[in-house]
């Protein structure tokens, strides 16, 4: 028995009840980051380079790909413009997780907590994301959305040709 159950074995049976609803509740707390529109189409290009081009041309240049295949990427972007930002997507992360307060009471409430922090990280992404994205006719920028708490492009099988959810599973 641990020191706090032994001292407040009320409170310790209280919190036991509490993270039993919580566990019970089985929700998910998630937002993302996606491009939805035309833009979809090609989002990825920029990534992970065209399977179509072989040879780097005058905006191309060698590059790799996610997986590490030698690819022919964009010149503003020869490593990509998502992943080289990890570091950057943590630290928003972390800052949204300093903000979290835990001062709800019921399972509902610290889920609402947890979305809310789910919503700023992703809104952060998205910021981070434009401001990183290689330059075209700014459709792409302009694309990028917050895909928010129960939105159905949060589903992978209602997500469709138009639509592209970044996501790290």
């Amino acid at each position: 028995m641990s020191v706090l159950a032994s001292t407040y074995p009320l409170m310790q049976f209280e919190l036991d009840k509490f993270l039993l609803e919580f566990q019970q509740q089985n929700k998910m707390a998630e937002a993302g980051v996606g491009v939805v529109g035309p833009a979809a189409a090609y989002a990825l290009v920029w990534e992970w380079g065209s399977a179509r081009i072989q040879k780097p041309g005058p905006r191309t240049t060698w590059g790799t790909n996610p997986d590490g295949s030698r690819v022919v990427l964009s010149l503003q972007a020869p490593h990509g413009y998502i992943r080289v930002n990890e570091p950057l997507f943590i630290a928003a992360l972390e800052r949204a997780l300093d903000k979290l307060s835990f001062s709800g009471t019921t399972p509902d409430e610290i889920h609402d907590e947890l979305n809310q922090v789910a919503i700023a990280t992703a809104k952060a992404i998205r910021q981070i994301i434009q401001e990183h994205v290689p330059v075209d006719t700014g459709q792409l920028h302009d694309e990028i959305r917050l895909i928010e708490p129960g939105d159905a492009l949060l589903d992978e099988e209602e997500a469709d040709a138009t639509s592209l959810l970044v996501s790290n599973e």
